[in-house]
């Protein structure tokens, strides 16, 4: 009994016993038609054609298979590189000097004549940038969000203030872009203390209710000694603490701060400063006010 076959050279078919078909298959033998085919497989060089100046040359079977082009010697092969790297050379060149750069700004289709600039206006460049800051400020606000689970405040982060107030117009616009209510503005909404005492901010607020949650009694608004008008924002026992909450933002603010400081180190009166950054984005209050616990 034959079976058809095709041979593992020149892929002839042809007849083969089955007994010796089964063989080869379990071997995992290659077949083929002749002894010629059988031969010619073993060779390991074979002829090719240089493809610069068509010598006839012989080369291994595994470098005519992995190389589309052979070449006879290394001047052929630097001809032939030469010769098609200047082709396309020209054709890019070409292609540039043909194609007009268009505006980098998503929302304008307009050619740019110099090659060197990336918007065709300056307002398309601040479109542009606007795009841009919007997203970056969208994406970091949600993620301050889901990381402390509530809205920033703009002193948190000058940086992303300032990009928020020249891509919304405002740090409130920012934050309603984000999809978020606003904050209200610290120092112009009153608070009421757990305890009842009237704050002039949210920030007064945290520091009157961590003192009363920990039912440390405290005063208010309480006149130093010195008689000028000027008042500490909580008074626990001997000490005298002060939230300096405006500190960089106004240049009134800071010289009458260092007044007081200066009259505090005269009296030698025992302060506690606190800043926002000890309230904002984490709270640092068992940190600072934590004397007042012992």
């Amino acid at each position: 009994m034959y079976v058809s076959v095709n041979c593992g050279y020149c892929g002839k078919e042809f007849g083969r016993s089955k007994g010796h078909y089964d063989e080869a298959v379990r071997m995992s033998w290659k077949q083929f038609c002749s002894l010629e085919c059988q031969k010619l497989s073993k060779q390991r060089t074979v002829n090719g054609i240089c493809k610069t100046c068509g010598v006839k040359i012989a080369r291994q079977r595994s470098r005519m298979e992995s190389s589309g082009n052979i070449f006879c010697s290394h001047t052929c092969s630097a001809k032939y590189t030469n010769q098609h790297r200047l082709t396309r050379l020209m054709v890019a060149r070409r292609n540039r000097k043909n194609a007009k750069p268009i505006c980098a700004n998503p929302s304008c289709d307009k050619q740019i004549g110099i090659d060197n600039k990336q918007f065709c206006s300056p307002q398309c460049r601040y479109e542009a940038c606007k795009i841009q800051d919007e997203k970056y400020v969208v994406k970091k606000i949600g993620d301050f969000v889901k990381k402390h689970g509530r809205i920033p405040i703009k002193h948190e982060s000058v940086s992303l203030y300032g990009r928020a107030r020249l891509a919304f117009g405002s740090w409130n616009e920012a934050i309603k872009s984000a999809g978020f209510e606003p904050n209200p503005v610290l120092f112009s909404k009153k608070f009421v203390a757990n305890d009842g005492h009237p704050c002039d901010s949210l920030s007064e607020k945290i520091v009157d209710d961590w003192l009363y949650a920990r039912k440390i009694p405290h005063e208010i608004k309480v006149k130093y000694p010195w008689n000028n008008g000027m008042s500490a924002d909580f008074k626990v026992g001997n000490y005298w603490i002060e939230l300096f909450g405006l500190t960089g933002q106004l240049k009134t603010y800071d010289r009458l701060m260092k007044i007081k400081l200066e009259k505090v180190k005269k009296y030698h009166l025992q302060l506690i400063s606190l800043y926002l950054s000890d309230l904002f984005p984490k709270n640092h209050l068992d940190r600072k006010l934590g004397v007042l616990q012992r």
